[in-house]
């Protein structure tokens, strides 16, 4: 989905649908997100999830969805380990 440094591994949600991609964290495998296109085409949602929604926004781009989704996932094994 992505050339972007991540923290996770992505690929596509599905295979009829090029602006949608699922991550598994690297190192948390329970940690997973998802950065899709909004319907028209204006902004991309995502969400973090681990057993709970860990965080979810709107971002402009995708490579700042994806940097969205990395900031929220740090914060929260950060939270968890501490």
């Amino acid at each position: 989905m992505t050339s972007t440094q991540t923290q996770f591994t992505w690929r596509k949600s599905w295979e009829d649908r090029p602006n949608d991609g699922t991550g598994t964290h690297k190192t948390d495998p329970e940690l997973t997100a998802r950065v899709y296109l909004e319907p028209g085409g204006k902004q991309w949602y995502w969400v973090v999830n681990s057993w709970r929604k860990v965080d979810a926004g709107l971002a402009p781009t995708k490579e700042s969805a994806i940097r969205a989704v990395d900031r929220a996932a740090a914060t929260y094994l950060d939270k968890s380990e501490g």
